[in-house]
């Protein structure tokens, strides 16, 4: 299942680091690098729950599938897939919910919106958690 439909091999069990880094091609390609949570609660306010992303999941694109974001420090590695063939995947080794700047979250999703041909564009997603 894990290389047949999401595109991907499980490398490690923790990236040892909580930023990641933005490849230089893929939907993130422009955006710059961003945190997740690691447990402090990082820079989102309000009503969040905040929780330590203790063990990010490494991953190696496979079948068609490339990466998409890199982690940075720590023992590195994949930290996000991209494919399109038979169907779209976007596929991250961390929550999406956990990334702590409010701007990152909105360029991420907007750009997975774009990548899956949705107009709607989001301006501020910590409203939707």
């Amino acid at each position: 299942f894990f290389a047949d439909y999401l595109r991907s091999n499980y490398f490690g069990d923790d990236a040892g680091t909580y930023n990641v880094s933005i490849p230089g091609t893929g939907i993130f390609a422009g955006l710059s690098g961003f945190s997740f949570d690691n447990g402090s609660g990082g820079s989102l306010t309000g009503e969040r729950v905040t929780y330590n992303v203790a063990y990010p999941d490494q991953m190696t694109p496979v079948n068609g599938s490339a990466g998409n974001l890199n982690y940075s420090g720590g023992s590195g590695g994949t930290a996000g897939i991209e494919y399109t063939g038979t169907y779209k995947l976007v596929y991250l080794g961390f929550p999406f919910e956990t990334i702590t700047s409010t701007s990152a979250q909105n360029d991420v999703m907007n750009r997975v919106l774009t990548f899956f041909a949705v107009s709607t564009k989001i301006d501020d997603w910590s409203l939707y958690q």
